[in-house]
């Protein structure tokens, strides 16, 4: 699912303006979503504005084969932005490895975390030392990590590492 940008796009919410607002544009093509990120987010038409204070559920939207899906954000298809994402390969040797994430030597520390993958599980940081690789003439196999090795394949798709006070995608950008 390709990722929207929010950013400078209007952004209905559960408050009274927005409610309003949004009552003109019933009938209009949304991107609707429970996040206020966005991630993740549906595609669909808004056809109902209920105001009530015992839900944050104000808008409500016809999505594939649902009649009345309901929502706590939306914004207008027609003004939504995609983020460009950037191709990222796998790092290829211990040496590129080692130039991205600052572990060059044995004995060198770095935290990572699981990728997040569902908003409700909080990832956990591992603080590990680089304790070696594994390699079978001349291609790397694992890279250890503390007690257990990873492929390159799986930092890229499943960890981020801490470095400079963010987080970073194991791999290259192509």
């Amino acid at each position: 699912m390709r990722k929207l940008d929010v950013s400078g796009v209007r952004v209905y919410s559960n408050v009274k303006r927005d409610i309003i607002d949004a009552m003109d544009l019933i009938g209009e093509e949304v991107y609707m979503s429970d996040w206020e990120d966005f991630n993740p987010h549906s595609k669909g038409k808004l056809i109902s504005v209920v105001y009530s204070e015992d839900s944050n559920y104000s808008f409500f939207c016809k999505h594939g084969g649902q009649d009345r899906w309901g929502c706590r954000f939306f914004i207008l298809a027609k003004d939504a932005k995609f983020v460009e994402e950037k191709k990222l390969r796998p790092f290829k040797s211990v040496k590129e490895f080692g130039k991205a994430t600052g572990c060059k030597r044995v004995g060198d520390v770095i935290t990572i975390k699981r990728k997040e993958n569902d908003k409700d599980i909080v990832p956990t940081e591992h603080t590990l030392s680089f304790t070696g690789y594994c390699a079978y003439q001349d291609e790397i196999l694992d890279i250890c990590l503390g007690h257990k090795s990873y492929t390159f394949e799986e930092l890229k798709n499943d960890y981020l590492y801490f470095k400079g006070d963010e987080w970073h995608p194991f791999g290259v950008e192509e």
